[in-house]
């Protein structure tokens, strides 16, 4: 960890330190609802309404949620060892660089190519709405151990950044989480199909850049059990967030959402509904 810590703190972006999380809290969260927005087709059914919502709460986009027309509060993003996605993230960056401005940036660090900044064109480094997040996960199938390594999160290390174990989506909830927010509604992160928004619905994105999908078929590769575990030796995403809604969340009072019954999620967690979008 202290060796995570030195490199990170070696990098083009300052910390999210608790005294950055603090100021965000105070300067910069409006709402205590945040939507995290990800890439999944079932963004295409969201209604008129429900994307009204979103605008007037805060929100955290994911890798890719650029591509969409909504501009949200914060946005979360980490390299890929894939060139070519690095490539469309930096041409997307440079054409909304404008609509942009104004939200702030989370790169995620660690010592693989997965964090690594300095591949993708994020606003200067003088910009004070840039701040690096380092990747804390811990290797374990064990529920129980990921369980146990949560509360040691929230208790003695949340002062360093969120927790992001598999994937940005979790790092997203332990986020608005650290944030005080008290309900996370989880847009677009479907994991049933590998199909995303822009794929589902090409003509309306017509001439915009997008990344090639290296997914495959079947589920998503962060909801394959033997895959990530096999390979990251961590749990599923879904049992990571199922961990984290049953314990840490419920003992903060705080409500973990999916947007789609089309979401794998909808098995454990409860829909919001587009007439809550609408009255929130």
């Amino acid at each position: 960890m202290r060796r995570l810590l030195r490199e990170a703190r070696s990098q083009a972006y300052p910390l999210f330190t608790s005294a950055v999380q603090q100021r965000i809290k105070q300067q910069v969260k409006s709402s205590d609802t945040l939507f995290v927005l990800g890439s999944g087709s079932s963004v295409c059914d969201l209604s008129p309404d429900f994307l009204r919502s979103i605008e007037a709460h805060d929100s955290l986009g994911l890798n890719f949620w650029l591509i969409h027309d909504l501009v949200p509060t914060y946005y979360f993003v980490e390299s890929s060892h894939v060139a070519e996605r690095n490539e469309v993230f930096n041409q997307l960056i440079t054409l909304k660089a404008k609509q942009y401005r104004n939200t702030y940036f989370f790169p995620h660090y660690d010592l693989e190519t997965f964090g690594r900044p300095d591949l993708l064109k994020l606003p200067p480094q003088e910009s004070e709405n840039v701040y690096a997040t380092i990747r804390w996960k811990l290797a374990t199938v064990d529920p129980k151990a990921l369980q146990y390594a949560l509360r040691v999160w929230w208790f003695a290390l949340r002062r360093y950044g969120p927790y992001h174990g598999i994937s940005s989506a979790v790092a997203a909830v332990t986020f608005g989480m650290m944030l005080g927010y008290r309900d996370i509604v989880l847009v677009g992160v479907d994991l049933s199909n590998t199909l995303y928004f822009w794929e589902a619905d090409p003509d309306k994105y017509r001439g915009v850049p997008t990344p090639p999908n290296i997914e495959g078929s079947g589920v998503h590769y962060t909801a394959d059990r033997e895959k990530v575990g096999f390979y990251v030796r961590q749990l599923p995403i879904q049992e990571q967030l199922r961990i984290l809604a049953d314990d840490l969340c419920r003992r903060q009072q705080i409500r973990l959402w999916t947007a789609s019954e089309r979401s794998m999620l909808s098995s454990f967690l409860p829909v919001y509904r587009a007439e809550q979008a609408a009255t929130v």
